[in-house]
């Protein structure tokens, strides 16, 4: 299945664009930092506040609106298919009172 979230790669890479040089070597570290599994998402969050600060972080996600909006699509493209995979599983079990193969039975003979 595929992965429907915001990459953090692609973030922190968005995220330069918005902040001076003399900050990239800082957010390569974070980034490194995390994709070995030494900063969790939590901690990535805040140290992101902390070097980029709140401006270049709305500046950034607004840039990746686009991109937000294309993951929110498949997301729901993907909620209707099991919708709809889950409503013809459902029709294709045995019904309930007597539809059912065996289900209907002759009274009276």
């Amino acid at each position: 299945m595929e992965n429907l979230s915001l990459s953090v790669p692609d973030l922190l890479t968005t995220v330069k664009k918005f902040v001076t040089a003399d900050k990239h070597p800082q957010l390569d570290q974070m980034l490194q930092r995390y994709l070995q599994k030494e900063l969790g998402k939590q901690q990535l969050q805040q140290e992101l506040r902390n070097v980029a600060g709140r401006d270049a972080l709305r500046q950034a996600l607004l840039a990746m609106v686009p991109q937000i909006d294309e993951l929110q699509r498949k997301r729901e493209l993907m909620k209707r298919q099991q919708a709809a995979h889950l409503q013809t599983q459902a029709q294709q079990q045995p019904g309930v009172g007597g539809q059912g193969p065996g289900g209907a039975h002759a009274v009276g003979q």
